[in-house]
């Protein structure tokens, strides 16, 4: 039992540090400009390794959204369907806010590409909580239904993630987090109902 339990501590370990690596080399060259090899390199382990964890480099991307999806099913949710409908939604981009700016900007001017669909996937889990939250204000009628909850969910989802892009443009030159709160109480005025 302890030596199942010691391989699989190493087998963790080693696959955080090839992500790890790899997203070093991803903030420094861009995705499309490192190896699989090179992250071994880094990594300090054989390439064979790296495809015992990852399928291909792109594993790495699905990777960065589902520690975020994480991140929304850990530390999010438990915080959220309290109150009101519209207050909830800006407390959720807070979460957001906070999300991008612990990502820091190198990682999420990588993430802002056409070829990454890993934004427009179906079933996200933080993409699912952000419906629930404004289909529960709907419900409770906080949040107006002259919309339906898809259309604000897009309505929420681009501003939030065309101030994280604005962000990474300006290097994070001001609090994202402040900013993405900003824009969603703002855009909340027309979610009344």
């Amino acid at each position: 039992m302890k030596e199942t339990s010691k391989r699989r501590i190493q087998a963790e370990e080693t696959r955080d540090r090839i992500y790890k690596s790899a997203i070093n080399l991803m903030k420094t060259k861009g995705y499309e400009n490192f190896t699989v090899s090179e992250v071994c390199r880094e990594a300090g382990v054989s390439v064979g390794s790296f495809y015992s964890y990852f399928v291909t480099k792109y594993d790495i991307l699905v990777e960065i959204f589902k520690k975020a999806d994480d991140y929304f099913k850990d530390v999010v949710e438990e915080n959220l369907m309290k109150g009101n409908g519209l207050d909830e939604i800006v407390l959720y981009f807070r979460y957001y806010g906070t999300y991008i700016n612990m990502t820091g900007t190198d990682l999420q001017k990588q993430l802002f590409s056409p070829k990454s669909k890993m934004y427009a996937t179906k079933g996200r889990y933080m993409v699912e909580l952000l419906r629930k939250v404004i289909a529960r204000g709907q419900e409770i009628g906080d949040i107006t239904s002259d919309m339906t909850t898809d259309e604000i969910l897009e309505l929420l989802l681009i501003t939030a993630r065309g101030v994280s892009f604005d962000w990474c443009v300006k290097d994070g030159e001001y609090d994202v987090i402040s900013r993405i709160e900003d824009y969603t109480r703002k855009l909340t005025v027309i979610l009344k109902p």
